[in-house]
């Protein structure tokens, strides 16, 4: 008869926890410090959003055709291989400039955002590397 021994294994225990809440209000003003533009709003909504099925079936009205073709267009032009969510938060925010429900920049600059600044803002948010791309593509709308 065959002996066999046993042993005794060590699992590992993972502890999975809440994310510790965000300080939106220092998070913001490390965004300005770095050269953002956004207002606090515009900024938290960038930070906590989450593509769905209701940002998709609103981006599906003709309203937002115009904004989803210049997010094409910039990714197109670009490079720099924008994801879903980059683009339906390009064109959430976009239409809401375009209708005025979207405070236009924070501090005191009342400047306009153009399209190419306002991917700017979500790339710097989202994706800082893919924000480098963009810039070397767009150098003119960076302030030295």
């Amino acid at each position: 008869m065959l002996e066999t021994q046993e042993q005794s294994v060590v699992l590992p225990v993972f502890v999975v926890s809440e994310p510790a809440p965000v300080d939106f209000q220092e998070a913001h003003a490390a965004y300005i410090e770095s050269g953002g533009m956004l207002d606090p709003d515009s900024f938290q909504f960038i930070a906590e959003f989450t593509p769905s099925e209701e940002s998709a079936a609103l981006l599906s009205h003709h309203s937002y055709a115009a904004s989803t073709f210049q997010a094409e267009h910039l990714d197109a032009y670009t490079g720099v291989g924008l994801s879903v969510e980059e683009k339906q938060l390009y064109a959430l925010l976009r239409n809401q400039l375009i209708t005025g429900e979207l405070p236009e920049v924070a501090g005191e600059r009342p400047q306009k955002l153009s399209d190419q600044r306002l991917m700017a803002e979500i790339l710097r948010l989202t994706s800082p590397e893919k924000m480098v791309l963009f810039e070397s593509k767009y150098p003119q709308i960076f302030p030295e």
